[in-house]
């Protein structure tokens, strides 16, 4: 109550109570955000501490690495690469299949891109001249820069020599030191044997270089 005050003839006046406003708060809910899925859980992990890396695969493909080695930049193959493959087509011919081939070079990425395409077309030309056949000359499509998780790469497309099924080719290459990296899948033209692209591989490449790291 307010205070009072005498009035007129004595007549006590009461000053109005002022009554405070309550303001009730408006309660807020709180929006939790979805977690993102992991494309890779569930995947098989490939570790390898001669050279110090490591990445993810599905559990629906095969690795294989066996006849895996270091190879020199003047005599590089497939064949010595980790090939990594569907189980189901790793018994079909020529199957689509990603490889990760480890080179020894001095040579900047740029220069054994140009070395390696140019070593390709005098493949071309011998293989033409042999054969008799008129086969479209392989070419570089395009080179892009890339930060791949902690590493500088480039990625290129490009067209092989076209002999085989899927002859068109993605390459990531990136270097630690002198270990040049060479990750590559082939896709592109409906693969015989196993009635595939190799789109499925290409978009699994790009997810087994998410989890690639190189171990200290």
């Amino acid at each position: 109550m307010g205070k009072s005050s005498n009035g007129p003839k004595g007549a006590v006046i009461l000053a109005p109570t002022v009554i405070p406003t309550i303001i009730e708060a408006t309660p807020t809910l709180e929006v939790l955000a979805t977690p993102t899925p992991d494309p890779t859980a569930g995947w098989q992990s490939y570790t390898n501490t001669k050279y110090s890396f490591q990445f993810k695969y599905p559990s629906n493909y095969y690795l294989s690495d066996k006849l895996f080695k270091l190879q020199s930049d003047k005599d590089y193959s497939s064949a010595r690469a980790i090939s990594i493959i569907k189980e189901a087509n790793k018994e079909e011919g020529q199957p689509p299949t990603i490889y990760l081939n480890l080179i020894e070079t001095q040579k900047s990425l740029q220069e054994f891109i140009g070395d390696d395409h140019a070593k390709e077309i005098n493949d071309w030309q011998s293989w033409k001249q042999a054969s008799g056949l008129d086969a479209v000359e392989p070419k570089i499509l395009s080179i892009e820069g890339i930060q791949l998780n902690s590493v500088y790469a480039n990625k290129v497309e490009r067209e092989r020599i076209q002999t085989a099924p899927n002859h068109k080719e993605t390459q990531y290459l990136f270097k630690k030191n002198n270990l040049l990296f060479v990750f590559s899948v082939n896709y592109g033209t409906l693969n015989p044997d196993t009635k595939e692209d190799g789109s499925d591989e290409k978009k699994t490449l790009d997810q087994i270089l998410a989890t690639f790291r190189l171990l200290e």
